[in-house]
């Protein structure tokens, strides 16, 4: 699957020493892009926490099935709400 058309940055779990819900995969992420106010969409309890400890604003997207989302900024239903987000600063 080439990335390169659709996205400037990859990077993968196997790049990591450590897994979610330690942050490392945001702060490499962030500081690699130059970002200042980042946004996270992330779906599970682990990737929440691992985007909050990095200090990145996190957006959950709502599971069919109970998942503890509470720690996120906001939760959404559908990944087309994200274009309707009010601008975010930290």
């Amino acid at each position: 699957f080439a990335t390169e058309p659709y996205f400037s940055y990859t990077i993968s779990a196997e790049e990591l020493k450590e897994s979610k819900p330690n942050p490392e995969i945001y702060l490499i992420s962030r500081d690699a892009l130059a970002c200042d106010d980042c946004l996270a969409v992330e779906d599970s309890t682990l990737g929440i926490a691992s985007a909050k400890a990095a200090g990145i604003y996190t957006v959950a997207l709502k599971q069919g099935f109970f998942m503890d989302q509470s720690k996120a900024d906001i939760i959404i239903n559908e990944l087309t709400e994200l274009v309707t987000l009010p601008q975010v600063t930290r």
